[in-house]
């Protein structure tokens, strides 16, 4: 009797545990995973061009924003850091005012634009969550130093977790 007691303990001790320890594998250290994706906020302040050059060493990129989800989860950790504030992967450097993604070169459909941004025309043509504003969204001169949000895809099964 006590065998069968402890077998059903212990297994349903692997069933609560094993999810969560499967979850934490989803990104490396230091990276926080939302949905299918994982994000990289610095510590440390770049320009625009530096922190892209960075999330590239890193696997990875400036992180898009594909809905109002994906952008509560990024504010809400901005909130919690409190940096200034964080560069997305966005730019209008080919055509004034026509936002795009860096990454794929898709132009930007979702949106959270502070009122009044972006403003500052053809002198600020990169992509901010800035805390004065909430983090919504600002146009910023790109060679500004600002903290950073890297993104990528998380872990798949066969892949490791390093560093």
């Amino acid at each position: 009797m006590m065998k069968i007691l402890f077998r059903t303990v212990f297994l349903c001790f692997c069933v609560i545990i094993e999810p969560n320890a499967v979850q934490a594998l989803g990104c490396r250290n230091g990276w926080i995973q939302f949905e299918s994706s994982c994000y990289f906020f610095s510590n440390d302040v770049e320009t625009w061009a530096e922190a892209s050059i960075i999330c590239a060493d890193l696997k990875g990129h400036l992180a898009t924003v594909n809905s109002a989800a994906e952008n509560s989860f990024l504010k809400a950790q901005a909130n919690v850091l409190k940096q200034t504030g964080y560069w997305l992967d966005g730019n209008d450097f080919e055509v004034e005012g026509s936002w795009r993604w860096t990454t794929s070169d898709d132009l930007i459909t979702f949106n959270d634009w502070h009122s009044g941004e972006p403003n500052q025309g053809a002198s600020a043509d990169c992509l901010a969550l800035w805390r004065d504003h909430a983090y919504q969204w600002a146009d910023e001169p790109c060679r500004h130093v600002w903290n950073f949000i890297c993104k990528t895809n998380s872990i798949g099964d066969g892949e490791q977790a390093i560093g």
